[in-house]
């Protein structure tokens, strides 16, 4: 099997006391395409399945994908504006 990627990153700063984390490979055989994408942050952690062995499985793999990514980035544009209203809203 041959590994075409395959990290690690942290979410928080290294003197943070937060311990999130994501780790992510791909990696491939004659028989399939092993790849998988995990989150840990808060305790909790979630492994997501991206691996695929036909065509079909891999056109589903790249439509999960994309809905990840475009979901991140609806939260990344609408966080700056909900930070904000509770900002101007919070109760000292």
């Amino acid at each position: 099997m041959k590994t075409f990627l395959n990290k690690r990153e942290w979410l928080n700063p290294i003197d943070s006391e937060d311990t999130g984390a994501i780790s992510y490979c791909i990696k491939a055989a004659s028989w399939q395409v092993e790849s998988s994408f995990q989150i840990r942050d808060c305790g909790k952690q979630i492994t997501l399945d991206f691996s695929c062995s036909s065509p079909k499985e891999f056109k589903r793999r790249q439509k999960k994908i994309k809905l990840l990514i475009a979901s991140l980035q609806d939260i990344e544009s609408s966080l700056p504006e909900a930070y904000e209203y509770y900002k101007a809203n919070k109760e000292d």
